[in-house]
């Protein structure tokens, strides 16, 4: 650990304490802008996380021996970390300081979007990993609707499952603010408003009559239902038994 900004954490990917165990850490080293460690590893399938955000300063890159490593993000406890895969050897993390406003990609559905499915989740994908507290903050919907927020891994796409499905035939707006910020604790450039518009449910089928009402167990009549909404139907049945034609 160094100070109390930095602190690692090891996890395995299959459960194995004597390997994290066996995993060191040493020779952690702050300066300026980089944070340098050795690790030694005790066992495979193992990840560390490191700080992703470290005061105004975002992580842009880890190595490990000189190699660009990959990592994932992960958010624990309303703190955002850096994954990566454990291997022996020197790691070093650098870190700069974010002055970028983050932006919104893409959302949906759409900006206009008709015939939108009432089971639909609403999506805002940004151009950067957001501060996922105030990012939900900012967010709302018109007619109002409760639901809940999950991220993609990386922090960069908000979602919002509605808990119940959303009226049909009816315009919804959603609005991201500026409140909404990234991790370094920049605005958001601009709100994102948009509206789209649910589909109309398609009624059940609806049976008037059934002609003959009653034939042979063995079958062989033949039977006219009346009724509405059987477009589209399938398939017909009989106390369980599949009718045929």
């Amino acid at each position: 650990m160094l100070g109390a900004q930095f602190a690692f954490e090891l996890f395995a990917v299959v459960p194995r304490a004597e390997d994290r165990a066996a995993t060191t850490v040493t020779n952690t080293t702050w300066s300026g802008t980089t944070l340098s460690f050795t690790v030694g590893a005790g066992g495979t399938g193992q990840r560390m996380t490191v700080p992703l955000q470290y005061g105004s300063r975002v992580l842009t890159g880890v190595t490990v021996g000189g190699a660009p490593a990959s990592y994932t993000t992960m958010n624990v406890n309303g703190t955002a970390f850096a994954a990566v895969n454990v291997q022996s050897g020197n790691y070093v993390a650098t870190y700069a300081t974010d002055t970028t406003a983050p932006t919104v990609t893409s959302n949906a559905p759409t900006a206009g979007a008709t015939g939108v499915s009432t089971g639909t989740a609403i999506s805002v994908a940004f151009s950067e990993a957001m501060n996922r507290t105030a990012t939900q903050g900012s967010f709302s919907i018109n007619p109002n609707v409760a639901g809940t927020f999950s991220w993609n891994g990386n922090g960069t796409t908000l979602t919002f499952t509605p808990s119940t499905p959303l009226a049909a035939s009816t315009a919804y707006t959603a609005t991201i603010l500026t409140a909404a910020t990234d991790l370094a604790g920049n605005h958001l450039g601009s709100a994102r408003i948009w509206s789209f518009t649910t589909g109309a449910v398609t009624p059940p089928p609806s049976i008037t009559a059934v002609s003959p009402i009653s034939g042979p167990i063995a079958g062989g009549t033949t039977v006219t239902i009346n009724g509405s909404g059987f477009a589209g139907a399938t398939a017909v049945a009989f106390g369980g038994t599949a009718a045929i034609g």
